[in-house]
């Protein structure tokens, strides 16, 4: 399992579905990528809904240069 969330959305959303279904209510806390979100954001809202708090993101870089340096496949 990848520690980044919903990298895969359709994922994201068959766990919550599966929640639902059992009508399992917690808050919850995720980490996650800006480019994941970016991509994915109807399964972040949907998250929201479900009990979702908090989301850490990371950041590597604060300039295009930094983002090449660590070999990261987005851009600012």
């Amino acid at each position: 399992m990848d520690d980044v969330a919903f990298i895969q959305d359709k994922t994201g959303f068959e766990i919550g579905e599966a929640l639902l279904k059992k009508g399992i209510k917690k808050e919850y806390y995720l980490e996650t990528r800006g480019d994941v979100l970016l991509r994915n954001k109807e399964v972040f809202r949907f998250w929201k809904e479900l009990g979702m708090r908090y989301m850490f993101m990371g950041i590597e870089a604060i300039d295009e240069e930094g983002l090449k340096l660590h070999r990261k496949r987005t851009s600012l």
